[in-house]
């Protein structure tokens, strides 16, 4: 049986779960707009088992806070999948993934998440 995951507050076991599948980039601003933005919580942990059916078993995840090119002060929280070359074939599974998951738990999220990949070597 899953864990629900409050979305109104986030504790330490969350944060441990999403480190258990994710590799935090600046780890202390991750965890703070995390701690700030409970709602991401359950969308990043469900996206653990949906993006392998789209990526394949390799894809690896990350997390990292970007600001809003348009301000300083408003940032969001991106999931990157590191996916390997090539490029047309992961940018159409973003795509799907995008269109048939994505959407709906980044409404979930309050508009505060979003999927993106990055390339690694072969």
């Amino acid at each position: 049986m899953a864990a629900t995951v409050s979305a109104t507050t986030t504790t330490q076991t969350d944060l441990d779960r999403l480190a258990e599948h994710y590799t935090f980039r600046r780890p202390d601003e991750v965890t703070a707009f995390v701690a700030a933005h409970p709602e991401v919580v359950e969308p990043l942990l469900e996206a653990v088992a949906v993006v392998p059916s789209y990526f394949g078993p390799d894809a690896t995840l990350a997390l990292e806070r970007e600001f809003y090119p348009e301000t300083l002060d408003d940032a969001i929280i991106y999931a990157f999948i590191l996916v390997p070359p090539p490029i047309d074939i992961a940018s159409a599974a973003l795509e799907r993934f995008d269109r048939e998951w994505m959407d709906v738990a980044v409404q979930r999220a309050n508009l505060n998440l979003m999927f993106d990949i990055r390339f690694v070597g072969e």
